[in-house]
């Protein structure tokens, strides 16, 4: 959910996941408070990294604006089951970054054998 107090009108969102080595973007969706990417991605993470970045931008004319990010951290990982997380983004709020609860984040990790790597 992007925050409903966007100031320019309807949000086009799209998702950027950021690893040690790579950037993954999702598709935008277009004119959305509550944006939801049917999409699987494949992070390639390097044996005991347990943490990977999630940010979410609105698409501009000339520039994209970030609205809000948030670090996953996903410890160990069952090998044999998927996880499903819920995680408060933060948003920008007077050049802060602040938690919020009603932008939220609604992940599901595949599992893909032992350590997910």
């Amino acid at each position: 959910t992007v925050d409903s107090k966007f100031k320019f009108g309807s949000p086009d969102p799209y998702a950027a996941l950021l690893t040690q080595h790579s950037t993954i973007h999702t598709a935008v969706q277009k004119g959305t408070y509550n944006p939801e990417w049917e999409e699987t991605h494949l992070l390639a993470l390097d044996a005991g990294v347990t943490v990977f970045a999630v940010e979410i931008y609105n698409r501009g004319g000339r520039s994209d604006t970030m609205l809000a990010r948030q670090d996953v951290l996903f410890g160990e990982l069952p090998a044999e089951r998927d996880v499903e997380l819920t995680i408060p983004l933060k948003v920008r709020h007077h050049n802060e970054w602040v938690d919020s609860q009603d932008t939220m984040l609604y992940l599901t990790l595949k599992a893909r054998g032992p350590g997910w790597v």
